[in-house]
């Protein structure tokens, strides 16, 4: 096969692989199957935030307000209306983890699509695959975190793009979780550039950063723990807008996993076609 027929380096150019054969390959074509760096990830993740969470406008200010509602105190908002606030949140919720990784799934490609456009790749049956999944790693992480710490931490992390694999890919619950062990154990856990340490990485800003956008809600919650005399319409603000911020911070989280994602998945599927493509020039 000649240089110019090989569809793979058509498309990324020459490249070099560990254990694979010798080939020339410039610093810029060998980075086709390097990792991205966190920064990059992290400045590709916040520049597309801002579109993203455009169209998710409505529902986020909805679900803002739901949530606030649902935390006043009793004596405040009735009950009903707080009960109804907490099922709309419920409701919305499920329909935002699953609908924003697929549009940030898109964005992160490139795609600029519509709200409306994701209907037909919403089906009860994802939803129902994608609590299942939940579920399942729910149960497994705690009852190992409960008998020991450790083997609980790793079946979490190596099960952590599941749900975005089941959501983007449509794959079952099974296929879901034995695909994201692979990705995230394409290296040894202990290297820099590995999928653990930067996914970890991706872990503890995240969380964070969360911690510092929860600051609103945290303050009004106190308050009404204390049962300060605050005017009403001051605490629902405050409410509303500390769950109003943490869902522009779970926008940039999921595009951030998301892009995790589709780097793992270029990097890997990379590797495995030169490598092909080296068995077939070796015979």
């Amino acid at each position: 096969m000649s240089e110019s027929e090989n569809p793979f380096e058509s498309r990324f150019g020459a490249t070099s692989v560990p254990g694979a054969a010798a080939t020339s390959a410039t610093p810029a074509q060998s980075a086709a199957v390097q990792p991205m760096r966190i920064g990059q990830l992290l400045d590709r993740a916040l520049r597309l935030t801002p579109g993203v969470f455009q169209k998710f406008i409505i529902l986020f200010v909805i679900q803002a307000l739901c949530v606030a509602v649902s935390q006043m105190p009793a004596y405040e908002v009735n009950m009903a209306i707080r009960g109804v606030g907490s099922l709309v949140q419920m409701v919305l919720s499920f329909y935002l983890m699953v609908a924003m990784p697929l549009l940030a799934a898109r964005h992160w490609k490139g795609e600029k699509v519509s709200l409306s456009a994701l209907r037909k790749d919403i089906s009860f049956s994802l939803i129902f695959r994608v609590f299942g999944l939940l579920l399942r790693v729910g149960l497994v992480t705690g009852l190992l975190m409960i008998l020991l710490v450790i083997p609980g931490i790793i079946y979490f992390v190596n099960r952590i793009l599941a749900i975005y694999i089941l959501i983007i890919e449509k794959t079952s619950i099974s296929d879901s979780l034995k695909k994201s062990k692979k990705l995230m154990l394409g290296e040894k856990w202990y290297r820099s550039g590995s999928p653990w340490m930067r996914v970890t990485g991706l872990l503890l800003l995240i969380m964070v950063v969360s911690i510092f956008a929860s600051v609103p809600t945290i303050g009004a919650t106190l308050l009404i723990a204390q049962g300060t005399d605050v005017i009403p319409l001051l605490l629902l603000g405050a409410l509303f807008l500390g769950s109003f911020i943490q869902l522009f911070v779970q926008t940039f989280g999921s595009l951030a996993y998301v892009g995790f994602y589709n780097d793992l998945l270029a990097r890997y599927e990379a590797t495995d076609i030169l490598s092909g493509i080296d068995e077939i020039e070796a015979s």
